[in-house]
C-alpha cells in the first residue's frame, strides 16, 4: 500500500457473518437462496457438464479468472471476446477499484447502507469521510433520483 493510504478498519459485516452465518438455527434475513447439494445440481448437469465437473481441479485459476466462465459472460454481449472480461469476487474487485480510481483527499459517493469494504476502502484510500452518509436518499421513494449522484460526483468527487 501506498504511503499516502492507511488500512481500512475491519470488515465488522464479514465478521459477525464468520461468527454466526453457519451456527444459527434460522436466518430470517439472508441475501441467497438454499444451495443444492453437489449431488442434485450434477443430476441436472448434461454428459459434457458432468464430465467437466468430474475433471475439476479444485485450485486457483487464471488470474483474469476462468476461461470457460469468460466465453459464457462474453457470449452475452455482441462484440465482446473472451479476452476483454475478467472475472473477481466483489470483496476483491472493490478494493482493486478503489486502489485504481482513488487518491488521497477525493470526495466518494457510495450507496449506504451496504457492504462494508465499499465505504471502508474509499474512506482509507481516498481519506473521503463518512461525515455527509445519508441512509436514505430518499424518503419518499428509498432510491436514489436520477441524476443526483451523478450531478453530486461532478461538484464534489467521484461516485463508485
Amino acid at each position: 500500500m501506498p504511503d499516502d493510504a492507511r488500512r481500512p478498519r475491519p470488515f465488522l459485516l464479514e465478521r459477525y457473518f464468520a461468527r454466526f452465518e453457519f451456527t444459527t438455527p434460522h436466518l430470517l434475513a439472508s441475501s441467497d437462496c438454499e444451495a443444492l447439494s453437489l449431488a442434485e445440481l450434477l443430476a441436472l448437469a448434461d454428459d459434457r457438464d458432468r464430465a467437466a465437473w468430474q475433471g475439476m481441479r479444485l485450485g486457483y485459476t487464471e488470474s483474469p479468472g476462468l476461461r470457460e466462465l469468460r466465453e459464457q459472460i462474453a457470449a452475452l454481449y455482441r462484440g465482446l471476446g473472451p479476452d476483454q472480461v475478467v472475472t473477481a469476487a466483489p470483496e476483491e474487485a472493490l478494493y482493486l477499484l478503489g486502489r485504481a480510481m482513488l487518491r488521497p483527499g477525493d470526495r466518494v459517493i457510495t450507496t449506504y447502507p451496504g457492504y462494508q469494504s465499499l465505504y471502508e476502502i474509499a474512506s482509507a484510500v481516498a481519506r473521503a469521510s463518512s461525515a455527509g452518509r445519508r441512509r436514505r436518499p430518499s424518503a419518499a421513494s428509498g432510491s436514489i433520483p436520477p441524476g443526483s449522484a451523478s450531478s453530486r460526483a461532478r461538484e464534489r468527487g467521484r461516485s463508485w
